[in-house]
């Protein structure tokens, strides 16, 4: 069974850089995972895993080009759905169309998506669950459980938090209280991840140690 996994978060958390490589850590462990760029008003996915593409998921919402067409091969054996920036009215509906069509064809995919952005709504109508992305200093919190809030007004199934760039000093119980969320992982603070994903590389593939090492476990957690 196919379970589709929804990453989002506040503006500048990094959920990009964490859908990335957990993905990439469901591949690793043997799942056959897709991996969908949502989010077409800022798209990151193809840049940090260093893919080019002349088909994207616009094309799809356009009924340009077929799934298959969208569909773009990593070498880690992951299947990217990438996205471009969107500069016009899409069909967002024929998204969650598109999602509940790689059931059966994969056994994760995990969406990439803004939490407000309009098309957030039908990832949420196909999506099992969601995972949000925050930092942990005290404005990030504050927003993130306004943005939860949101979310699950909307019907997002959202079973945890994702702390990116910990401090040593933060208090992750006082988070999980405002948040009223389990946290899932505490990434630390690591610039490696920001760098490899400027290279065009994912992290976990390459390394680990640090934050790419707490997103294997967290695979291994979740999946």
């Amino acid at each position: 069974m196919t379970r589709i996994l929804h990453i989002t978060g506040h503006a500048g958390a990094g959920k990009s850089i964490v859908a990335v490589n957990l993905a990439a850590a469901f591949q690793k462990q043997g799942k056959k995972t897709f991996l969908v760029d949502g989010n077409l008003y800022s798209p990151a996915v193809a840049h940090y895993c260093g893919i080019d593409f002349q088909t994207c998921i616009n094309d799809y919402l356009e009924g340009k080009a077929t799934l298959e067409e969208i569909s773009h091969l990593h070498s880690s054996g992951l299947t990217i759905l990438p996205a471009a920036p969107q500069e016009h009215e899409a069909d967002l509906e024929a998204l969650n169309k598109a999602l509940l069509m790689l059931t059966g064809r994969a056994d994760i995919v995990v969406v990439d998506s803004f939490s407000h952005a309009p098309l957030v709504a039908h990832v949420i109508d196909a999506a099992d669950e969601s995972v949000f992305v925050t930092h942990d200093d005290f404005h990030s919190v504050l927003s993130s459980r306004d943005l939860i809030r949101h979310l699950e007004a909307k019907g997002a199934n959202i079973v945890g938090v994702v702390v990116n760039r910990k401090r040593a000093k933060s208090n992750s119980r006082h988070i999980q209280t405002i948040l009223g969320k389990t946290i899932l992982a505490e990434l630390p603070h690591d610039e490696r991840m920001v760098d490899y994903a400027d290279d065009g590389k994912i992290a976990c593939l390459h390394t680990k140690a640090g934050a790419a090492g707490a997103l294997l476990e967290l695979a291994k957690t979740i999946g």
